[in-house]
């Protein structure tokens, strides 16, 4: 199981161009711009793990709700394929 986190970087633009040239140059500025907020990710996610991580309670919660998710998602799956 990996510690996905979400709500991190939520949002969407949308961009209306005269031309698919005039598109381009700014689909080519938008990742130039995009780049660095992928490349360095926040710090913070890391740190909510590893908090999690570095306490046996909080972990064994953590396990324990993965599990009952995870039982959750095989009976509904069984109940579709009825």
């Amino acid at each position: 199981k990996n510690m996905g986190l979400y709500g991190q970087r939520v949002g969407a633009l949308s961009v209306v161009a005269d031309s698919q040239e005039e598109a381009q140059r700014v689909l080519s500025q938008l990742k130039v711009h995009i780049r660095p907020s992928y490349s360095n990710p926040p710090r913070h996610g890391a740190r909510i793990v590893q908090k999690i991580l570095s306490d046996e309670q909080k972990t064994d919660a953590f396990v324990e709700q993965c599990s009952s998710m995870a039982g959750r998602i095989n009976s509904m799956r069984a109940t579709l394929k009825q």
